[in-house]
């Protein structure tokens, strides 16, 4: 049996669990079992408490409960682990303990009691320790936040977290990545959480959280304070904004943190989509009905265009103001001859000639017909882009601080997104100079390839690129490989079909 001691002092048993004995119990008779919750163990400190242990002995014991054979000498850890390894590399033969009455529900409440209070408590750690209390030990998430004296939304964060996948929570166990990240991955859909928790998984060490929210604002966020629809009720077959989970308001607690500031966003974006356009449409129509538009075609909703031909809506040129009051006459005796309908970048009226008679005589030149092969036109400008792409991706490995700086400078003015991705304030080359190579490389690159900027030409002249040269090569390579397909396509439809001979 194991031997009594009364040389380790220790406070009382847990509240409620009764205490069965105390002593000092071969390292050897007490088993581990593999439901712990700590699974990281610093290498260095254990050393040191270890060589601790050496000298002067486990101070505290560790708490066992009685073991399957229950005769008072095999025993199971419940809380110590920390201290058992220790004593083992310290080369001890005995750990004083303190034998509590518990079940295996019960001793995994007290273990993650335990766990709460270590200073050196990880993220998931606590969130497994906090599950296990509220899934197990009867508690609410109210009772633990005064428990641990954090707040009910820090506990809920906490938990929240364990829906991530277990690779990315061995990240973060692991310390590459922090658990503000995985908070801001948990404002992401189901669906395209996981593409994005593919691409920061690619490069964990490069991506802070504060970048990581600003990509996700930038890719899939939207501000419900510019909404135009309604976000009271069912709309367009899509469910109320105002009780929404992807709404950011409805649940504050879980993401307040992650999410920061007051402003409601939702994170659906194809339902926040699906109620813009119906918005969209149901603003148009009623266009229909205000007197000033009898008679005139309805062109239903879209965006203003410039083209070659001009300023445009549904292909037909736009009536300004001034070409307005010169057809104010035409307006009233035949409006069939014009069309009328909703801009969606202005939520304002637009008004346009339909009449292909009326718009040769008044704009000189026909309005644009469906003959045009916007297919076509579409296919070369992404070849050309990819090989922009291409080109300069091939050439922005080139060393040189100086040179990048001026490549940054050259190409467009740093902006807030740039700026919070790679944690600088400003722009001025001496900011950028203290970024390095490496960064100042995948600024240039990513300044770009930006969608709001486009390539950036002077980005590719310092490269060495011929941006003019390069987009007339592809646009000739691509319109031949267009071409070459679309009358193979045609070739093959006209061959007859089998059995029709």
């Amino acid at each position: 049996m194991a031997k009594e001691s009364k040389t380790a002092a220790a406070p009382a048993a847990p509240q409620g669990y009764k205490e069965l004995g105390r002593g000092d119990a071969p390292l050897d008779c007490i088993e581990v079992l593999p439901r712990q919750f700590r699974r990281e163990f610093n290498p260095a400190r254990l050393a040191e408490l270890a060589d601790s242990i050496a000298k002067v002995g486990v101070l505290e014991p560790i708490l066992v409960r009685p073991g399957e054979e229950n005769d008072g000498y095999h025993f199971f850890l419940v809380a110590g682990e920390r201290r058992y390894r220790a004593a083992k590399m310290a080369g001890c033969a005995t750990i004083p303990y303190r034998l509590l009455e518990l079940n295996e529900e019960q001793a995994m409440e007290v273990m993650a009691l335990e766990n709460l209070h270590r200073a050196d408590l990880g993220p998931v750690e606590e969130a497994q320790a906090f599950k296990t209390l509220i899934d197990r030990g009867g508690h609410t998430v109210e009772e633990l936040a005064k428990k641990v004296d954090k707040s009910v939304g820090y506990v809920y964060r906490a938990v929240k977290l364990l829906e991530l996948p277990e690779e990315m929570l061995s990240t973060i166990s692991a310390g590459t990545l922090t658990a503000a990240h995985g908070h801001q991955l948990l404002r992401v859909p189901e669906k395209p959480r996981a593409e994005m928790i593919r691409r920061v998984m690619l490069q964990p060490e490069r991506l802070t959280a504060a970048s990581l929210g600003a990509m996700i604002d930038s890719e899939l966020s939207h501000n419900l304070i510019d909404a135009i629809f309604p976000l009271d009720g069912e709309y367009a077959g899509q469910p109320a904004c105002s009780n929404c989970p992807h709404n950011s308001n409805n649940e504050p607690a879980l993401l307040a943190d992650a999410v920061g500031g007051e402003e409601s966003n939702c994170m659906n974006g194809k339902c926040y989509t699906a109620k813009t356009k119906r918005a969209q449409s149901d603003a148009a129509e009623k266009l229909k009905d205000k007197p000033e538009n009898k008679g005139m075609q309805f062109l239903g909703a879209g965006k203003e265009t410039w083209s070659n031909s001009g300023h445009g809506f549904k292909g037909k040129p736009i009536l300004k103001d001034e070409l307005k009051k010169k057809l104010a006459k035409e307006l009233k005796t035949h409006p069939e001859k014009f069309g009328v309908g909703l801009n969606t970048q202005s939520g304002e009226p637009v008004y346009t000639i339909v009449d292909e008679e009326l718009v040769e005589r008044v704009v000189g030149k026909k309005s644009r017909t469906d003959d045009t092969d916007y297919e076509r036109i579409n296919y070369i400008g992404a070849v050309i882009k990819a090989e922009m792409l291409k080109a300069a991706w091939e050439k922005v490995k080139k060393p040189g601080v100086a040179e990048y700086v001026e490549m940054v400078l050259e190409g467009n003015r740093v902006t807030q997104y740039h700026a919070q991705l790679f944690g600088i304030k400003n722009d001025n080359p001496k900011t950028l100079s203290k970024l390095g190579v490496e960064k100042l490389a995948r600024m240039a690159w990513l300044m770009s390839v930006s969608e709001h900027f486009g390539i950036s030409d002077p980005i590719l002249k310092r490269l060495k690129i011929n941006p003019d040269k390069l987009r007339a090569e592809a646009k000739k390579a691509a319109g031949a490989e267009y071409d070459a397909r679309k009358a193979a396509e045609a070739a093959k439809g006209k061959e007859p079909a089998e059995g029709s001979k």
